[in-house]
């Protein structure tokens, strides 16, 4: 059914409440995909933010590594040994805000270390992981507009 102008006028304003009501939660889910993303690149495929390999070990590292709990892979820095790190790096909620963090001293302290260490910026999304995850938050945004002047 079509709606006037002036009857869109009038509940535009329910509109904006309730889709700016689901927004906290759009932001959670934009978090977890940056999140999963990001955990993709550094601990899948051992990828700095550049895109570049974060590094190689040391070959007394990556015998360490084979031994440690039924053997790691050694082709590449994956930052993936005790599991820690991938745990602990996590979307949060700040307040108001959702972010991305490590909130432990310790795994933080190993993710500057290792970005020290490899003289790279390893826990920065990249422009594509930006990109993606900012789509997604505008398509939930569109698809929530929809569905409610769907149901006005």
């Amino acid at each position: 059914m079509a709606i006037t102008l002036e009857q869109f006028t009038r509940r535009l304003p329910s509109v904006v409440r309730l889709v700016n009501a689901k927004i906290p939660g759009f932001l959670l889910v934009a978090g977890k995909r940056l999140e999963g993303l990001q955990k993709q690149r550094i601990f899948n495929e051992g990828a700095a933010s550049d895109g570049s390999p974060i590094g190689q070990y040391s070959a007394s590292y990556a015998k360490f590594r084979q031994n440690f709990r039924s053997g790691h892979q050694t082709d590449y820095v994956d930052l993936e040994l005790t599991g820690d790190l991938f745990k602990n790096f996590q979307v949060l909620k700040s307040g108001e805000d959702i972010v991305l963090a490590i909130p432990n001293d310790k795994d933080y302290l190993k993710a500057t270390s290792n970005e020290d260490r490899f003289k790279k910026t390893i826990f920065e999304p990249t422009e594509g992981e930006e990109r993606d995850t900012e789509r997604d938050f505008q398509n939930n945004i569109e698809q929530a507009v929809e569905r409610i002047f769907l149901n006005l």
